[in-house]
Order: C-alpha cells, then structure tokens, then sequence
C-alpha cells in the first residue's frame, strides 16, 4: 500500500513545476493528468476547470495491487461497522475502486494499479531538472482535518496504516504506509485534506520519519534551507518559519499564489521530541517520547 494523494487543480502546469521541485520525478504523464512518486509515497495531479467545485482539492487515496478490491471490501466491511464508516465500490476507467466513508464525511479512496514494473516506470523528463549529488529524500503526506482524530487515526489504522507519531494533546496523529507515504490527521473544526510533504536527509528516512540535512536528526533545518535556497532561485515563492520547535519552508500554492493561509508545509523530522509519543515496533508497542512539530 502507497499514500498516493490526488491534487486537482486549474494551475496544472504550475503545480508541475513545484512537485518536480519538492524532489518529484514524473512517472506518466498524459492530457490533464500527471503521476509522480517521491523517495517516499507518490502524488498524482489532475486538471480541474478553474473555478470548479474541485479545483484546489485533495483527495486522499492508497495505491493497492490490481485485482485487490474484492478481497479488501471483503475484509473491511465488517471492521468498518465499528467506526461508523461505510463501503462503496464503483467502476471506474482505471479499475474498480473502493471508497471508505468515514463518520465525519471524509473519504478514503484504494486505488489499484499494476503490479509493479521490474524497472522503474521513468525517469526525469528532459525538461526537468537533473538532480545534482545527493539530493533530499521528500516524503508526501496527506493531512485529514476533522474534529475526531482519534476516530479518524483508528480508521487509517483499520484500513492499514501505521501509527508513527501522536501529540500528547490529542490534536496530530501521524501514519504510514508499509509501501511508502505518510497519512496524518490533524484536529479542526472542518472536514478536509490538504497537502504537505516532510524532507529528509539522503537515507534518513525511517519507520520513525526522517533526520535533519546534518544526519543528526536535531531539527536544525537545515535540508529546508537548501530547498529555500533552490525554491527561491527557480522562482517559487517559498518562507522559512523559525519557530520554538524548528524550522518549516511554507510554499506559494499555485491554485492560489496571494493567499498565506494555503501555502504548502514543507516540515523536517524532528530529532529531539517533546510533547508527543513516537511508535515505532512493528509489533505496536510505542515507546513514549517527547517532540513539538509543526503539524501540532
């Protein structure tokens, strides 16, 4: 299973530009649609008319094997019942699909694919930019706002996510995928998904997340900096916050470049916890620590 968000968007060009920018490599690319996967997760965008009901949103979906629908309502359907959530199965150009309703009205998409190429499926286009050395390891991460986290974080759980991170205040609880991606829920007052990635040194990224551009896991930023740096030399509009508990790069939403509150969030791991508890047994035991990120 991948975290694999689905970005609608009027600005597909310029959001193009950007995922290739945060570390993105496009794998496929066709009219109105664009599939990218990154050091951890992937990320597909997908032409909306501007002003539509879905410009701007993001869906959030799990990329599964091919063929692997029937058994997974099969299993899930009575699981579900417990958090209120329900099925749907449609049929859709690519395949069939299964939607998960949950309680709150937010839903969760399995996407199948092909069993996986014995060679990766692309490499840069020649109009992108070629990495340069070592480059960041950029994880994607789909943000699940709702008033019931708790609920919402047993339900990925259920559906086969893995508890990485939770605050001790309730308000941010963080998943992965066993294939790649991050799933988070975060406490609000609305039902949405937003979009945001973490960054980590070359070979950083673990079950717990990833280190700082040192290696050293303290949260100095540093690898923020050098994406700034890159960001801001190839015309993106992108800031630096330095914060209590470190640094985090906001970037310019191409659906809407003027508004402060839409920019993407761009976090480092974190070395030094506090305030939060980090799993990272794969037989669940969760050892207790303390950490402040910015998702919190």
């Amino acid at each position: 299973m991948i975290v694999r968000p689905i970005h609608r968007t009027s600005e597909l060009a310029r959001w193009r530009e950007l995922a290739v920018a945060l570390g993105g490599v496009v794998t496929h690319e066709s009219d109105g649609w664009i599939e990218l996967t990154y050091g951890s997760g992937a990320l597909a965008l997908h032409h909306a008319e501007a002003g539509a009901p879905d410009d701007g949103v993001t869906d959030l979906r799990l990329l599964v094997e091919e063929g692997s629908v029937p058994a997974l309502e099969r299993r899930l359907g009575p699981a579900l019942a417990t958090h209120g959530a329900r099925l749907e199965r449609r049929v859709m150009g690519h395949g069939e699909e299964l939607r998960v309703i949950a309680a709150d009205g937010a839903v969760v998409t399995f996407d199948p694919v092909l069993a996986p190429a014995a060679e990766p499926l692309a490499t840069h286009s020649p109009a992108d930019p070629a990495p340069a050395g070592p480059t960041p390891t950029t994880a994607v991460q789909a943000i699940w706002y709702t008033p019931v986290v708790q609920e919402a974080a047993d339900l990925l759980e259920t559906l086969g996510l893995r508890r990485r991170i939770a605050s001790d205040s309730g308000g941010w609880v963080d998943l992965r995928a066993d294939g790649g991606g991050l799933a988070a829920v975060h406490a609000g007052r609305t039902v949405g998904t937003e979009l945001a990635f973490e960054i980590a040194g070359p070979g950083a990224v673990g079950d717990a997340g990833a280190g700082d551009g040192d290696g050293d896991g303290d949260g100095d930023g540093g690898m923020l900096h050098e994406l700034h740096a890159r960001l801001t030399a190839s015309g993106h509009d992108a800031a630096l916050i330095d914060e209590s508990y470190g640094v985090t790069l906001r970037v310019a939403n191409p659906d809407a470049p003027d508004d402060v509150d839409a920019r993407i969030w761009v976090s480092e791991w974190q070395g030094e916890l506090y305030g939060y508890t980090v799993a990272h047994d794969d037989d669940g035991a969760v050892d207790d620590a303390e950490h402040e990120t910015a998702a919190g």
